[in-house]
This record gives C-alpha cells, structure tokens and sequence, in this order.
C-alpha cells in the first residue's frame, strides 16, 4: 500500500515540478490563493463563536447590544470574503489550467515529433500516445492536488484542528481518525483505475475509430453505399459495452470499499458529536463554541469528504493517466536529426533490410543501390513488392532495420527532411486556403506568393488561391484529381534537392498525367528524383529503373535495355500493352 501511494506522490510532484518549470509565475500565484481561500473558510468558524458568545452575554445582560452588531457584521465580512474567494480562486484555477494547457499540448506534440516514424505502426506504441494525450489533458488537474491539500486544506485545518485542540484535545484526534479510512480508500481506488486506464485504452481508439467510419467525411459515402452502417453501429455498440463493463467492474470494487470504510467513517463523525456535546455539558467548552463549531461541522465534514472523495479520489482514479504523460515524455527514445542532405553526390543503399514493428518477414530484404545525384530513378513492381517503404527509407522516414542509407557520409537517421520533398500515394486534404495547402509544405521560408501561385499553376490547379477547400469550413470539395493536383504543388513548392514522387497521378487522366510526368522531367533537371509508378510506359522518363519483387531488386537498367531483356519488366510492360 505504501508503494502505491509513494507511486502516486512521485508522480503528483513530477507533474508540478514540470508545471513549476513551464509557468512559475501562475504556480506561485496559485499557491497564494490556496492559503488565502483556505484561510477565508477557517475565519468564519471563529468569527461565528464571537457572535454567538457576544449573544449569549448580551441576553445574560454581561454585554451591550452594540458589541453583538459589530461581530454580526465581522462575520458578514467573513461570509462574504469566503464566497469571493471561492469564486475567483476557482476562476483563477481554470485560467492557470488553460494556459498551461498549451504549453503541455506544445510539449506532447515536439516529443510525438520526435518519436521515430515506426513507432506508429506499432500497435503499443499508438497506445502509448492515446494514454498520453488523455493523461496530458487532466494533468493540471492531478499534479495541482499536492497543492490543495497543503496549502488550501493544509490551512483550513489547521486553524480548524488548531481551534478544537485548544478547546478539547479529544476533540482533534477524532478529527484525525475520520481521515484515515478515506485515506486508505483512495490508495485501493488507485490500483482498481490504474488496471481500468491499461484496458480501456485499447478499446477507447477502437471505439473513436468505429465513430469515424460512421461520421467521418472521407467514409460516409462508401459507409452508405456499402450499407455497412449498421454494422459499423454495432461495433461501436459492442465496443461501448466493453468499456462499459471495465467501468462498471472499477465502480464496483470502488463503491464496495467506500462503503465499508464509509461506515468507519461515520462512526467517527458521530464520536466526534458525542465528545462535542459532553464537552459543553461539563462547561469545557462555551456555548458560543458549541454553536459555532456544531453550525460548522457540515462544512467541515463537506470540506473532509471533497479532499479525500474528491480530489484526492479523483486524483487517484487519474493519477495513472497523467503518470502516462509523464512517461511519454521523458523517453529517450527519440531521433537526433539536425543534418541536412544540401547538394550531396549521391545516396547508398547498403545491404538494406526493413521490417515492421510486429513483424518478423521483411518487407525489403537485402537491397544494395546508388543513386547519384541529378539522376532520375524510377521504381516499379507489383503491389506489395516493397516500393512506398523503399522510398519511405531512402526520405528516412523509416530507419533500416539491417543496413544503412548514407547520403554521401550522412546516414539517413540523421538527416532532418529539410532538403526533401515528396508527393504521396495517399496524400492530405488540408481543409485550408489552396494557398496555406501548397504553402504548409515550406512555411518558413517566407517565398512571395507569386511561388504557391506558381506552382498551383505549373500543377493545373484552376482555382483562386484564396479558395477554401473542403466543407468542414464552408469552402469547396474537390475532385480526387484536383486534390491531387494540389498535392503535386505542395511538393512543387517545397525547396528540395531530392525529390519523391511516390504513385502521384493515380487520379489523373492519361493526358493530365503526361503533362505532369514531362513537368516532373523538367523540374527535375540537376535534381534528384525518385518515381513509383504502375505505368510502366511513363517510367522511360527515368534515367534508370529498377524491378521490386518481395522486398528485392531484380532488375535494374534504362526503359530500352529492360524492355528488351526477357524479364519481369518486359512482362509486365506488355501485358499493358495489351490494353
């Protein structure tokens, strides 16, 4: 048990040591307004005795009704300075929240930035993130408890503890015992969620997948002609229904435990009632601190059963997710890519092999290529012989499992994309301006707008540059081969001194596509390109092409020497032929 709350205080203080380092200024202030709104409640137990003493003199005829208006008024001001407090400390508390918020968000994502591209075609690793980005959004939240219980409800009882003591040691003790099962509640409530937070993780990204294909704009369409909705609606029923279940099962165990030791819990308020009451009897107590503390024993046990219930409880119940982010990003796992390929001679592939996480076959096995600078490669083969993650290890987005990749004496793991520019298969459909679309690829570089303008146009974009694409804000759809053609000037645009052209006119008809194959030639010039295309006809633009069958290369020469040789370029070229 010790080992859990230890656990669970680490992981408090770790979290506010990094909200300490990113906004000092608004943890301090936070601390400030935790003594001060702790202080305001504790007052008013006080100031309520010298009412109801001053009362109780004044109708014994000890006391003048004059001193009983200035502590009624003294405690009007007690009242009225706790519910100022309560509200602009709470209000304070949601401000520091969000602005720490972005600081956070900033940090998960440079360290998602960072994380080797691999890591998401893992499926743990994507767990890993999900529990992370949920353990990032309640991290204030969690780390900020440590706070209130020493400063805001440090403070309060310990002028409350510190007022009964003086009163009647007993009394104090009591209070003390009312902790402890509470305590001991929250510590069982942290290994019930802990196990909660690690199921329901993989279920929640089922669900909000299922939740996609049924609303989401690029599946609707297919969603509907298929008629599959209802399908994909029961999925996502049975996935809700599995992470209900783990939900129920935590509530369960948690509201079992509560219930007992809530029991404890009450026999302890009633003692404290008790040895209250017999205190007064023996005139060891006033009548004005029997009223006073007795009118303040709801607060005082609301006040007892919000620290321990709730934010202790809460805490407990998220403490693992934030423990997740905290995790996530202290991981040394990262790329050191601060090199840039600049006008290098030439890329070596050196016995080259790749797999993927979870996966024990290559998908490229054992390829050894050069490519030198200026020249135009072209890859072909079959579906699934291994080209998109070729090119994936040539840009480095994908670190050789055995092998290396050397851009002159770089190796690719270092290289920091600067001087890379790409047209994917499956490209994005940012739903921006079609100038931010093709201008996202190089943002900072601050060409004039006459370069996007350029390249929309040397792409065959026909629209305003100032159109917004996409419904989701009021703009335009566009067709798959006009999304393409801005996908083609996104990576006109991008400085490169190597460009990859994986498949980038597969919505384009034959004319279109022609005119982009001889517009890629001509940019192309002293540059160095890398094409993946189906269209084996459009290869010959290349200065060489090399064959990839099950992860290998098996062939490797121009279009009229492969064209020629009895092989799989020659029989996949005529069977094109054909049609």
């Amino acid at each position: 048990m010790m080992n859990i709350v230890k656990k669970s205080v680490k992981t408090m203080l770790d979290g506010l040591s990094l909200l300490f380092h990113m906004k000092p200024g608004s943890i301090i202030g936070y601390i400030f307004g935790s003594i001060l709104h702790g202080f305001s409640w504790s007052i008013e137990i006080l100031c309520m005795q010298l009412l109801f003493d001053s009362v109780y003199d004044w109708a014994a005829g000890e006391e003048e009704i004059t001193k009983v208006w200035i502590n009624l008024l003294i405690l009007g001001i007690s009242f009225i300075f706790s519910q100022v407090m309560n509200g602009a400390f709470n209000c304070y508390g949601q401000n520091c929240n969000l602005r720490v918020s972005r600081y956070l968000s900033d940090l998960l994502f440079d360290k998602i930035k960072e994380i080797p591209l691999t890591a998401f075609e893992d499926t743990e690793q994507l767990e890993q993130i999900e529990k992370a980005v949920n353990g990032g959004r309640i991290l204030f939240w969690v780390s900020t408890t440590v706070l209130d219980i020493i400063f805001y409800y440090g403070t309060y009882f310990f002028i409350v503890g510190s007022y009964m003591i003086q009163l009647n040691p007993v009394l104090g003790f009591t209070l003390l015992l009312i902790f402890l099962p509470c305590i001991l509640s929250k510590s069982v409530n942290y290994l019930i969620f802990e196990k909660k937070e690690n199921l329901a993780a993989s279920e929640r990204r089922r669900m909000v997948c299922y939740e996609d294909f049924l609303t989401g704009l690029h599946f609707f369409k297919e969603t509907r002609l298929l008629g599959a909705g209802k399908y994909f609606q029961k999925l996502h029923i049975n996935s809700l229904k599995k992470l209900g279940k783990i939900e129920w099962q935590a509530q369960v165990s948690k509201g079992v435990i509560e219930l007992i030791l809530s029991i404890v819990t009450a026999v302890c308020y009633g003692l404290l009632l008790y040895l209250l009451f017999n205190s007064v009897l023996n005139h060891s107590i006033s009548l004005g601190a029997f009223a006073a503390i007795l009118g303040s024993l709801g607060r005082l046990y609301g006040n007892m059963n919000e620290i321990v219930s709730e934010r202790i409880g809460w805490a407990s119940e998220n403490v693992a997710s934030a423990g997740n982010f905290l995790n996530f990003i202290q991981k040394t796992e990262t790329e050191n890519r601060e090199k840039q390929i600049g006008n290098f001679h030439k890329i070596d592939l050196n016995n080259l092999s790749f797999s993927y996480p979870g996966s024990s076959e290559p998908v490229v096995k054992n390829v050894n290529l050069s490519i030198q600078r200026g020249e135009t490669l072209a890859i072909v083969g079959a579906n699934g012989s291994g080209k998109t993650t070729l090119c994936r290890l040539i840009m480095g987005l994908y670190i050789p499992t055995t092998g290396e990749i050397q851009y002159d004496n770089i190796s690719s793991s270092e290289i920091n994309y600067t001087d890379i520019s790409s047209v994917f298969q499956k490209y994005c459909r940012y739903e921006m301006s079609l100038r931010k679309n093709i201008e996202i690829s190089d943002p900072y570089t601050g060409n004039p707008y006459s370069y996007s303008e350029k390249a929309g146009r040397t792409a065959g974009v026909q629209i305003s540059m100032d159109t917004v694409l996409g419904r989701k804000f009021h703009g335009i759809d566009l067709s798959g081969g006009q999304w393409q053609r801005v996908a083609i000037a996104r990576g006109i645009y991008r400085k490169h001194s190597l460009l990859i052209l994986d498949e980038p006119t597969a919505a384009l008809d034959p004319l279109e596509e022609s005119r982009i194959y001889h517009m890629f030639q001509k940019i192309s010039e002293n540059k160095t390109a890398v094409i993946v295309t189906h269209r084996l006809a459009l290869s010959r633009i290349a200065d060489r092409i090399i064959v990839m069958k099950a992860g290998k290369i098996i062939q490797c020469g121009t279009f009229n020497e492969l064209v020629q040789e009895d092989g799989e370029y020659r029989k996949m070229y005529m069977e094109q032929l054909k049609w």
